[in-house]
């Protein structure tokens, strides 16, 4: 959605609604990414919208309250407030309009430099926080940084401003993210001057290590520590990239890599997805490789462990960022499928199949399928395993029939049904009577549900010459396709009995757009095979199936 879209996304309630939302300190904090607060009685809520070339690609806020397209009332306010214009920048003055001096600025040309530093102090030593901005502005910078000197400025940063308060508002989350990107910059001053050696990156890793520690202490709802951390290492994304020496930069790189590793899991996270983007960005493709290299080694170490939370996350970062790369089918032999994560190990399979590694494949579903606790579950693996084992005939031929029976009628066939009752019962009559008895049953709750499993049950009903029962069952399938489909046969079959049926079918499947349209096609056959008194009196007779979509569409189509 674009800036220009919200007249038409949004009802004028909602926006007038919106429009009477007070915001404030409405805020660019990166390009294109806007945040604002929003008090809404007594809550406050921190509000944040990132756009690209005016489109909103994401947008968050603090209150949880979202409308049926995921937006909330103070949402709309921030971006009536941006498509309006209203982008907290300076505004230039025309060429040769002067500017009236600001009193402040007078003022303090006339105050005598003794009175200034007295007020100063005092001004100080009651604000911690503005005592510890003063100290990063004009206290001289130490020609060398420590861990514990790093620990100490961070957390002197907070507590200025929280002192001993447990639980912080949105205004001293602020103070203290504007606080640390004062104190923190000649930290990591200090270590990009030392980019090129691996001997600092424990500063970096201290400095990242401390904030995302307040991260969790005070525990803030909000992805604004996740962000202070993206843009610490955003910094150091050229400073990388200019490292000239390779050995020097695939060493810094494989330190990156050890450092992650060492972390919680949480922030382990924070320094491999950073080198994933690297991978998206650098230019030297032998750079990629050694990084993707990385990855590879890191990956299948930690999948010989038993922590599968580790094996979880990371096997979805390293697949994502092999994917990114356009390298998926590099990593799909050793890439591991993932507990219960159905949708991730489905990609993973088709990936197998199409690369034509199928015994891999074949060990992935059988592994997914033990592991799941519902049945439900097992429907894709099942219909995966019947693909790959089509393609190992004859060898796995009874594997082949029991995947089918065990998955029929899901993604099934005539053919499969053909398969089952003469290959797989073939000599044994009873049996197949049996199976064929309790699939047709089954087959027979769908109709009308489910789509694939209707036309299955009315081809299998086709194919056996079993004609009658395919005009009693039209009444319950409440489908046109199944009408159209068998029309000209069971018109010879009973051509009065026909019409009769099809005016009592029909009466939910409406809301099936894809339905909507063979109703036309069904009347058409109607108004060529019968005559008016014909239809009149069996398909729009008065006071009869007046509730049936299909007659409610029919006496609209012959009042023509």
């Amino acid at each position: 959605m674009k800036l220009t879209d919200l007249q038409q996304a949004f009802s004028a309630q909602m926006r007038k609604k919106a429009t009477a939302q007070p915001l404030r300190e409405v805020e660019e904090i990166e390009k294109d990414q806007w945040e604002a607060f929003a008090d809404d009685g007594n809550e406050s809520y921190v509000i944040q919208i990132v756009l690209e070339k005016s489109e909103v690609v994401r947008h968050t806020c603090d209150c949880g309250k979202y409308d049926a397209y995921k937006f909330c009332v103070h949402q709309i306010a921030l971006l009536l407030h941006l498509a309006n214009g209203v982008s907290g920048k300076a505004v230039l003055l025309p060429k040769g309009q002067n500017t009236k001096e600001d009193p402040l600025h007078t003022m303090l040309g006339q105050i005598e430099k003794a009175d200034l530093v007295h007020w100063i102090k005092e001004i100080l030593n009651v604000h911690k926080d503005l005592q510890v901005a003063f100290m990063a502005r004009f206290e001289p910078k130490p020609d060398n940084y420590t861990v514990k000197n790093v620990q100490e400025i961070t957390n002197a940063a907070v507590i200025s401003v929280i002192k001993t308060k447990k639980k912080i508002d949105q205004t001293e989350l602020k103070q203290i993210l504007n606080l640390w990107k004062q104190v923190h910059q000649p930290i990591i001053d200090y270590y990009l001057s030392f980019i090129n050696t691996t001997e600092k990156i424990e500063i970096l890793s201290a400095l990242l290590d401390v904030v995302d520690e307040w991260r969790i202490k005070l525990n803030v709802n909000t992805t604004k520590f996740k962000t202070y951390l993206g843009a610490i290492f955003a910094k150091t994304i050229e400073p990388l990239h200019n490292i000239a020496i390779e050995s020097i930069w695939e060493a810094t790189i494989t330190k990156y890599f050890q450092t992650g590793f060492k972390n919680k899991n949480d922030l382990a996270i924070d320094w491999l997805t950073f080198l994933g983007k690297i991978t998206q960005i650098e230019p030297n493709q032998q750079r990629v490789d050694f990084i993707l290299m990385l990855f590879k080694d890191a990956y299948i170490r930690s999948t010989s462990k038993k922590s599968s939370v580790v094996n979880s996350w990371f096997t979805e970062l390293v697949y994502d960022i092999y994917k990114k790369a356009n390298k998926t089918t590099e990593c799909i032999l050793w890439i591991k499928p993932i507990l219960h994560e159905n949708e991730f190990n489905m990609e993973v399979i088709d990936q197998l199949i199409t690369q034509n590694y199928i015994d891999l494949a074949e060990q992935h579903c059988l592994l997914a399928i033990s592991n799941n606790q519902y049945e439900a579950y097992n429907v894709s693996y099942l219909h995966r395993l019947k693909n790959i084992y089509l393609l190992q005939q004859p060898a796995k031929r009874e594997e082949l029939f029991t995947v089918i029976r065990e998955i029929f009628p899901y993604y099934s066939t005539l053919d499969d049904y053909l398969l089952i009752l003469n290959e797989h019962f073939k000599g044994r009559d009873a049996e197949a009577k049996k199976w064929r008895t309790k699939v047709m049953n089954k087959m027979s709750n769908y109709i009308s549900r489910e789509r694939s499993i209707t036309v299955l049950y009315f081809e299998i009903l086709y194919h056996e010459g079993k004609f009658g029962k395919i005009l009693q069952n039209l009444i319950i399938c409440e489908t046109a396709e199944i009408a159209c489909m068998y029309f000209d046969t069971l018109y010879i079959l009973s051509r009065i009995q026909l019409l009769r049926n099809l005016a009592m079918f029909g009466s939910y499947y409406m809301k099936e757009e894809a339905d909507k349209k063979r109703f036309l096609e069904l009347a058409e056959k109607i108004k060529s095979n019968y005559s008016t008194q014909e239809i009149k009196n069996n398909l729009l007779k008065e006071n009869a199936y007046k509730h049936t979509a299909f007659v409610t569409f029919c006496r609209a189509y012959f009042a023509k």
